[in-house]
C-alpha cells in the first residue's frame, strides 16, 4: 500500500460549501458543519480544486510551500473528521465506451460520492444478471428502473397468464421469460440477484425457503395489511447474519391482531394476494418496485449498504408514508447452536460475582438506555414502545415498556427510577426482554451432554420420563458440566406446558455484557430463592429503622405524601445478595415487590421504587407480580425480632448453574441473556 504522502486528498463529490457569518460552511446530503474564520472562505475556494484527486500529499506540499499546507490543515483535519475528505490510493478506474459514460453519466458521479472506482463499480452492476420474478405494476416498474439506472442483464419472469399489454413496457434491455419457477426449477440457475414481487409464484418460493439459497442475493416484496413491505435483503453488507424473510414475517404477524396474521398465512398458503385491497393500487406498486431497484444498485455496485440490510421498508398504501424497521433473526425459525465459550464466560462471572456483588449504577446515562434501542421498535421488534410521555415524571421518574408476546398479545411493563427517565426505561425494558425470554424454548441443533440434573428448586413435579430438550449448563463452583431441563429456562413457554416448574421470570437476566447478564440473573434466582423458602418456613424481619439515607427518606416521604404505609420486610442473604420485600395496601388492594442488591439499603431502595413507581403509573403492578404470579403478597410472614428473623448467615443451598439463553434476537442486537438455576439441596443429599 502507497504511503500516506503517496496517497490522494479527494473531496467527495457532492460536498457543498458556502460563506457564513463567522467563516465557511460545509455540507453534503447528510450532514453539515462550519469552520470559523475571517478569511476562511476566501483561502478554502482558491485551493478546493487541489483536493479533487489530483494530487497526493508530496505534491501539495511542493506545489503550496510548507507555511501553506500547514494553514491548509485547518480544513483538512476536520473535513476528513466528518468524512468529507478521504486519502485514496492512485488507482485506475476502467474505461468505459463513450456511449455508456455519457447515457449513465448520473449514476457514476452518484458512485463517485462513495467509491474510488465508479466505473468499475457501475460496471459490476451492468454486467450482474438480475432476475425480476412478476408480472405486475411493480415488476415492470422494477425493471424499467433497473434499465433506466444501468443495468445491462435482466430478466422477467412471468409465471401466470397475464396481459401482454402489462408486459409489453417492459424496457427493451429486458428479456421476458413465461415460466414457472414452482415447477421449472433450472429457470433461476444463473441469477445474480432475485427480485420477488407480490404474485402467488413469489410466495410460494418464500415459503419455501428460496432466499436461504447462500449462492443467491434475494430481495423480496411482499404485501401484509394496507402496506408494501420491501425486504429483508438476502445479504450481509455490515451485519454479521442475514435476515430472511420469514423473520421479518414473524415479527410483523406477531405485532399484528389476531385476525390480520391469520388472513396472512392463510392467504399465502393459498397462493392469494397477502395484502388489502389498498396495496393493489398500480401507482403504489410502481413506488415500490423503484425503491427495491435502488437498493439493487446500492448492493450490487457495492458503494453502500442497502437500506434493507436487517431492516424492511415498509409502505403504508393509505398514507403514502414509507419507514424503515429493523429486523432481528427469530428464535422461532432457527436452532439454537451450543456457546461453549459463552456459557464458559457466564460460569467464570457467575464465579466472581457470587462472593463480590456488583453495585446498581446511582444514575442511569441514555448512552445505558440505547444499548436497547436495538430492540426496541413498533412493527418488528420484541418491545414495541415506551409509553411514558403522559405520565406524572414527579415525585420518581417511571415508564411503561409493551412487550409483544404474540400475536395481539401486548403486556405492559412498568419501571421507575429516582433520578431521570432513562432508568426507568431502562428497567422497563429489561424486565420486559426477562420475560419475553420465558416464552419460548428455542429448538437447539444438539442434545445437552453432561449429567442430568434431576431436581431443581422451583420444580414442581418429577416429569413421567426422559425429557426431549435439554439445555447445557455449567456448575459454578467446579465448572462440570450439566444438562437442564429447557423447560426450567423457559417457565413461560409450551417447554414447560406440563407445569414442571413453577411459572415465572425466577433467574432471568439480561445485560449490555456478560457481567451485567449474570449480575442481573443472580439477583433474580436470589429472590427467586428467597420467596421459595418464605413460602415454606421461613419468616422475614420487619424493618422499622429504614429511611436513615437521603433517598431511603425521599422515599418516605413520598409514600406518605400518597397515602401508603409500606412494610420493608428483610427475607436475608442470597446467592451473596440481601434480600427485601416491600409490602403496601392502598385502596382495598395490596402491592408487593422483592428485589436482591449488593448493599441491604440498596435492596430497600429498589423494592420501595418498585412499588411506589406502580403507584405513580397507576396500573398497581409490580414487576413481583409479573415475574413470580405464583407467590401472593402474603406468603411471606413477619416477625418483629431478630431472635426470631432470618438467619444472619447465609443459609444453605444447592449447586448453582449458569445456562446461556441468549436467543438470536438479543445476540442479533448485541446483548446477552443468562439463566441461573439453584439445585434442589435436599434432592442432592438423597441423591
Amino acid at each position: 500500500m502507497p504511503g500516506r504522502t503517496q496517497r490522494q486528498y479527494r473531496l467527495r463529490r457532492d460536498t457543498m460549501f458556502s460563506e457564513s457569518a463567522g467563516g465557511i460552511y460545509f455540507s453534503n446530503s447528510t450532514s453539515g458543519f462550519e469552520i470559523r474564520g475571517a478569511n476562511a472562505y476566501r483561502v478554502f475556494r482558491s485551493v478546493y480544486p487541489l483536493l479533487e484527486g489530483g494530487h497526493t500529499e508530496e505534491s501539495l506540499r511542493e506545489i503550496l510551500g510548507q507555511e501553506a499546507w500547514r494553514r491548509l490543515q485547518v480544513f483538512i483535519e476536520p473535513l476528513r473528521a466528518h468524512g468529507y475528505l478521504r486519502l485514496v490510493d492512485p488507482c485506475d478506474d476502467i474505461v468505459l465506451d463513450d456511449g455508456v459514460e455519457t447515457r449513465f453519466a448520473d449514476q457514476i458521479n452518484f458512485l463517485a460520492h462513495y467509491t474510488d472506482e465508479p466505473r468499475r463499480a457501475f460496471v459490476a452492476f451492468r454486467d450482474a444478471r438480475l432476475t425480476v420474478l412478476g408480472e405486475g405494476a411493480c415488476a415492470v416498474a422494477l425493471a424499467r428502473a433497473l434499465a433506466d439506472n444501468g443495468a445491462g442483464v435482466i430478466r422477467v419472469i412471468a409465471p401466470g397468464s397475464s396481459d401482454d399489454a402489462v408486459l409489453g413496457d417492459v424496457p427493451d434491455e429486458a428479456v421476458v421469460v413465461r415460466a414457472d419457477p414452482r415447477t421449472d426449477h433450472e429457470v433461476l440457475t444463473g441469477t445474480d440477484v432475485l427480485v420477488l414481487t407480490p404474485c402467488s409464484a413469489s410466495s410460494d418460493l418464500l415459503l419455501h425457503g428460496v432466499d436461504e439459497d447462500a449462492g443467491r442475493k434475494v430481495l423480496p416484496i411482499w404485501a401484509i395489511g394496507d402496506e408494501i413491505v420491501i425486504g429483508p435483503a438476502g445479504w450481509t453488507g455490515s451485519e454479521p447474519l442475514p435476515r430472511r424473510w420469514a423473520d421479518a414475517v414473524q415479527s410483523f404477524t406477531d405485532h399484528c391482531p389476531d385476525g390480520a396474521a391469520a388472513r396472512f398465512w392463510s392467504r399465502s398458503w393459498a397462493g392469494l394476494p397477502t395484502g388489502a385491497e389498498s396495496t393493489w393500487n398500480p401507482a403504489l406498486e410502481r413506488m415500490a418496485g423503484v425503491i427495491a431497484a435502488f437498493e439493487v444498485f446500492k448492493a450490487v455496485t457495492g458503494a453502500m449498504d442497502p437500506e434493507t440490510v436487517a431492516h424492511v421498508l415498509v409502505l403504508n398504501c393509505l398514507s403514502g408514508e414509507t419507514r424503515r424497521h429493523r429486523v432481528l433473526p427469530s428464535r422461532c425459525l432457527r436452532l439454537m447452536d451450543d456457546t461453549p465459550e459463552r456459557l464458559g464466560a457466564m460460569r467464570r462471572a457467575a464465579e466472581a460475582l457470587l462472593d463480590h456483588p456488583m453495585r446498581t449504577p446511582e444514575r442511569t446515562s441514555t448512552s445505558d438506555l440505547a444499548v436497547y434501542d436495538a430492540l426496541v421498535g413498533s412493527r418488528t421488534l420484541p418491545v414495541r414502545r415506551f409509553t411514558d410521555e403522559d405520565l406524572d415524571q414527579l415525585p420518581l421518574k417511571v415508564s411503561t415498556a409493551e412487550v409483544v408476546e404474540g400475536p395481539g398479545e401486548i403486556l405492559s411493563i412498568g419501571g421507575a427510577d429516582l433520578w431521570n427517565v432513562a432508568g426507568a426505561r431502562q428497567r422497563a425494558v429489561r424486565q420486559a426482554l426477562a420475560l419475553y425470554l420465558e416464552h419460548w424454548a428455542p429448538a437447539r441443533r444438539s442434545r445437552a451432554q453432561g449429567p442430568e440434573v434431576t431436581s431443581l428448586s422451583g420444580q414442581l413435579s418429577k416429569a413421567p420420563g426422559p425429557l426431549p430438550d435439554l439445555v447445557p449448563a455449567q456448575e459454578v463452583a467446579t465448572g462440570a458440566p450439566r444438562a437442564v431441563p429447557a423447560a426450567a429456562t423457559a417457565t413461560l413457554s409450551p417447554a414447560n406446558g406440563a407445569g414442571l416448574f413453577a411459572r415465572g421470570c425466577a433467574g432471568t437476566g439480561i445485560g449490555a455484557g456478560t457481567e451485567d447478564a449474570v449480575e442481573s440473573a443472580l439477583r433474580s434466582a436470589a429472590v427467586g430463592t428467597a420467596l421459595r423458602a418464605a413460602a415454606t418456613d421461613r419468616p422475614g424481619l420487619l424493618l422499622t429503622d429504614w429511611g436513615r439515607d437521603e433517598r431511603t427518606a425521599f422515599l418516605l416521604r413520598t409514600a406518605t405524601d400518597v397515602g401508603v404505609e409500606p412494610e420493608v420486610i428483610d427475607l436475608g442473604t442470597w446467592l451473596g445478595r440481601r434480600v427485601v420485600a416491600v409490602r403496601a395496601s392502598l385502596n382495598g388492594r395490596t402491592l408487593w415487590e422483592v428485589q436482591a442488591g449488593a448493599l441491604l439499603e440498596e435492596a430497600v431502595i429498589e423494592a420501595l421504587v418498585g412499588v411506589l413507581g406502580a403507584v405513580q403509573r397507576g396500573d398497581m403492578t409490580t414487576w413481583t407480580q409479573l415475574a413470580h404470579p405464583s407467590y401472593p403478597p402474603e406468603v411471606v410472614a413477619v416477625v418483629h425480632d431478630d431472635v426470631d428473623g432470618p438467619d444472619p448467615k447465609e443459609p444453605c443451598y444447592g449447586a448453582v448453574l449458569v445456562c446461556d439463553v441468549t436467543s438470536p434476537e438479543v445476540d442479533g442486537a448485541g446483548l446477552v441473556a443468562c439463566k441461573v438455576l439453584v439445585c434442589d439441596p435436599a434432592a442432592e443429599a438423597g441423591a
